[in-house]
């Protein structure tokens, strides 16, 4: 048995050695996938460690109790504050458990602009902390980057100082002793130190992780800002580790204390992040086992097609005795050395892939992520790369063994050995089996997590609706309700549901082949305009139809995922900004605080903005009434009035259905513009008489003179247009926002003097926009890396590809070197044939993303545009494409064709 074993070996190692170039792709194919198994699993560990690492620092100690409260209206700045009494019973508690506090403020919406004598910066809305700097946080001692090293203590003196996160310090140029304007107070601020973002960064923190945060002194702010700022957040951090049981007990003593405080734990937030990390781990390796499948294709494509030139041999072989069972074992065993070697070498590209990775994974977590090396993801990666290798090893054995010993009489013929129909259905079910059985092994821990939550909120309800609440004599649902306690709600089977997912992703790969490879012979049969150089390359081309369809399905993958994240990000981002300064009249907006008189808003915003140049001034302000006819019963409607000194103010709120919109002339007129739902529900038309009764302004008698497609303003497009100076002064409005439409050399003046105002919250569109820039690069960094991984991936099959056809090609070769063709032409074709894979590839995918986001606006009435960035992005993937193919041909061909002719032809 040892002495069959090391045959064994020998036999697959010496034909391992005499592959070459060829086998060497191989086993790079099985590398890629490896490679990026291994760095999508470290990243996936490494997000599990940085969100459950961080858990204290997060929760400022081992429990924090918050007394925050829900925003009664967008824009509303005040935090909810301990009372005084019920602040120093609670920190009378924490000190009676021997715990260290530490009270402060957070939530105030805070702008911060950069100030000189010459210039304004554009003001940042960031995360606000107003602290004691001698207990804040009672966790650890926060040290600045700059000046380095220094405490925070020592850097919040009580005067007007600030210390700022690094990442608002870059996005806005401020530096250590530069002075600011912070929201409130027309006093300026010093930066006295920059931290690092990670202190006050989290996944829940995402104001702090996109545009900064900042340090105030609390004491010296109640002097300067705001008298009644005081505490809403106590951090305490208890002397001992602190059990589950105990820490419940804890929470029920300060609900006691505080009933309107609510408590963040660190047992709250582990279990909370560990299940988050757990569905991030699997999701990631499952997006990313496409690469390590790719790789096993190549295993599969690469050892059919040496199979086929050895077919002789393995006739001879059997002549001499051995049996088919052995040539499986023979094939068995270099398909299993193909993907060692290339697990190997995967496990270590993967460690150095696993940098790169991390980046994404900071981008997509918001924090930074700690590289170091796995030895889980390695043993993961590596099992994966050599079940793959086996699984897809299978094809290339059963070929082998199909190989007849009478063959050896007749070497001069071509003879071809194939799986019959049943062993090829077989076969795919064996592998549609084995890979779903790994993907549900994969998934299975996400799924018992899953499970472990339903049971619990199952037993939940059934404890919180008690048998006491149950009417005696409705015994059937007391019965029902027990059964369901006794048989909680569960998910199926992880590995049924991975084998069923693998057939169906299969089924949907068959499909997309299918087109492809009627694709590919239509290409094929394309007119080569005379051109003999052409005409061969077509031919090539669809030559092994099946093979190259599974190489541009690999390359569109990877094509589609990057054109459709840039495509919809970008084009997202531009719709949204011009729908927003359309919608809201102007580009700084300014949402008054709840309860203040109007005019008492308006001289303010007037005083701040009276030494700003201004385009236009807009006031909107909506109401609800009852709207009835006569006769009928009244239906609640809401109305806007958009009181503005631009005259075309009205072009943007909705295109007509029919009738004509309200024009700056027909100020004071009673005059309505309905929506389109409205008008159809009511059955109102143009020139109808309405009648709307307003909250201690009585009714009005309006006139119907045009009606709106209500879904083309966002902001007001559901609403009724009324002109301004119809509604009585004595209706109160629902909301107010000012709009003001600033030249963009006065828009940061402009932002820094609002900032200044207590009464209103201001911000400017461009806020907006970046919020959203920095949501869509968080949600699509993932997908960004897998997708380049993949395409990765699929370059390295493509070369393997290019490079198992002109092994089979070598006898073409020889023939048209024999007949004058010279070695460049001869490369020029293989050129040819790899850049309309590539050109194809990519166009296809790029297709696919501009239908889908044609689809995407068809159904949700958006027209989503294509914007510049895009665009450059789709031809630098046309050029990635045509540089994947010619690399891969000058790597896998040239060395074939600079073969002696004689040497192919006395072999081939």
């Amino acid at each position: 048995m040892i002495q069959r074993l090391r045959f064994y070996f020998r036999y697959a190692l010496r034909n391992i050695q005499r592959g070459g170039r060829w086998t060497t792709l191989a086993i790079l194919c099985i590398t890629a996938g490896v490679a990026t198994v291994v760095a999508l699993r470290s990243m996936g560990l490494a997000i599990g460690d940085t969100l459950t690492g961080s858990i204290r620092v997060e929760t400022k100690g081992d429990m924090l109790i918050l007394n925050d409260r829900l925003l009664t209206q967008f824009g509303d700045n005040e935090p909810m504050p301990f009372q005084p009494a019920e602040l120093s019973e609670l920190l009378a508690w924490a000190d009676a458990k021997g715990a260290a506090t530490s009270t402060f403020m957070s939530g105030r919406n805070i702008q911060i602009a950069k100030t000189d004598a010459e210039q304004f910066g554009r003001p940042s809305f960031i995360g606000s902390y107003f602290i004691d700097p001698q207990t804040y946080p009672p966790t650890h001692a926060i040290r600045a980057l700059d000046p380095p090293d220094a405490p925070l203590a020592e850097l919040l003196t009580g005067a007007n100082d600030v210390v700022i996160s690094d990442n608002l310090a870059s996005q806005s140029g401020i530096e250590v002793g530069d002075s600011v304007r912070v929201t409130g107070t027309r006093e300026l601020y010093t930066v006295r130190g920059i931290v690092s973002a990670a202190e006050e960064t989290s996944v829940t923190s995402l104001l702090n992780a996109f545009f900064g945060f900042a340090y105030f002194d609390l004491a010296h702010a109640q002097a300067v800002m705001n008298d009644e700022f005081a505490p809403n957040r106590i951090g305490v951090l208890f002397p001992d580790a602190v059990g589950e049981d105990q820490m419940l007990a804890y929470i029920d003593e300060v609900a006691q204390i505080a009933p309107a405080a609510r408590t963040t734990t660190t047992v709250d937030l582990l279990q909370r992040y560990s299940l988050v990390a757990q569905y991030l781990r699997d999701f990631i390796v499952v997006m990313g086992l496409g690469a390590l499948l790719i790789g096993g294709v190549g295993i599969m494509n690469t050892m059919l097609v040496l199979v086929r030139r050895r077919t002789s041999e393995i006739a001879a072989v059997k002549t001499f005795g051995v049996k088919a069972s052995q040539v499986a074992a023979l094939f068995f065993t270099e398909a299993l050395m193909l993907g060692f070697i290339g697990s190997v070498l995967g496990l270590i590209a993967g460690i150095g892939l696993s940098v790169i990775v991390n980046e994404y994974g900071s981008v997509a977590l918001r924090q930074q992520l700690v590289w170091q090396i796995y030895p889980e993801a390695l043993l993961f990666g590596f099992t994966l790369g050599m079940v793959v290798t086996g699984i897809f090893g299978v094809a290339p054995i059963l070929t082998a063994v199909r190989v007849r010993p009478n063959i050896i009489l007749r070497p001069n013929e071509n003879h071809l050995a194939a799986l019959g129909i049943l062993q090829s259905i077989a076969l795919l079910v064996f592998v549609t089996i084995s890979l779903g059985l790994i993907v549900g092994h994969i998934v299975r821990p996400s799924f018992e997590l899953t499970n472990s939550r339903l049971s619990g909120s199952q037993a939940v309800l059934f404890s919180s609706a008690t048998l006491d609440d149950v009417d005696g004599d409705d015994e059937g649902r007391q019965q029902d309700m027990q059964q369901n306690a006794q048989t909680p709600a569960s998910l199926p089977s992880p590995y049924l549901l991975g084998v069923i997912g693998v057939a169906g992703t299969f089924l949907i790969f068959a499909v997309i082949i299918a087109i492809l490879w009627l694709i590919v012979f239509i290409i094929g049969r394309l007119p080569s305009f005379g051109s003999v150089t052409l005409r061969l390359a077509l031919r090539n081309l669809s030559t092994n139809r099946l093979r190259t369809a599974t190489t541009l399905l690999a390359l569109i993958a990877g094509m589609l995922a990057l054109s459709s994240i840039a495509f919809v990000g970008e084009g997202t981002r531009e719709l949204l900004n011009i729908q927003l300064n359309r919608s809201f009249g102007g580009n700084v907006l300014v949402f008054p605080l709840p309860g203040i008189p109007q005019a008492v808003v308006k001289a303010a915003l007037d005083n701040a903005l009276r030494d700003v140049d201004l385009e236009y001034r807009t006031v909107v302000s909506n109401y609800t009434a009852d709207l009835h006819r006569v006769g009928d019963e009244p239906v609640e409607i809401s109305f806007s009035v958009w009181d503005s000194d631009n005259p075309d103010i009205y072009s943007a709120q909705g295109t007509l259905y029919a009738g004509r919109m309200l024009r700056p002339e027909d100020r004071g007129q009673p005059l309505v513009a309905l929506p389109l739902a409205t008008a159809q529900d009511l059955g109102i038309e143009v020139g109808s008489h309405i009648t709307i009764a307003l909250s201690r302004a009585g009714e009005m008698q309006l006139e119907v003179v045009g009606i709106t497609n209500a879904s083309d303003n966002w902001f007001s497009g559901s609403n009724g247009l009324i002109p301004p100076e119809v509604i009585p002064a004595a209706a109160p409005s629902t909301v107010t926002m000012y709009s003001y439409q600033v030249p963009d050399e006065g828009l940061n003046q402009a932002l820094t003097e609002l900032s200044t105002i207590i009464l209103a919250f201001s911000i400017d569109v461009s806020f907006l926009d970046g919020l959203l820039s920095r949501l869509i690069n968080q949600f699509a960094a993932i997908p960004t890396i897998v997708g380049l991984l993949s395409l990765f991936a699929a370059a390295v099959i493509m070369a393997n590809t290019v490079a198992l056809a002109t092994l089979e090609r070598r006898r073409q070769i020889g023939i048209l070197k024999a007949i004058g063709l010279k070695s460049g032409r001869v490369l020029r074709v293989m050129f040819i044939e790899s850049g309309l894979t590539g050109l194809l590839s990519a166009g296809i995918g790029i297709g696919l993303s501009a239908v889908l986001i044609g689809l995407l606006s068809a159904t949700s009435g958006i027209a989503i545009p294509l914007p510049n960035d895009a665009r450059m992005m789709a031809l630098a993937l046309l050029a990635a494409a045509l540089l994947i193919g010619w690399t891969a041909t000058f790597l896998s061909a040239r060395v074939a064709i600079k073969e002696r002719v004689m040497n192919v032809l006395r072999y081939d």
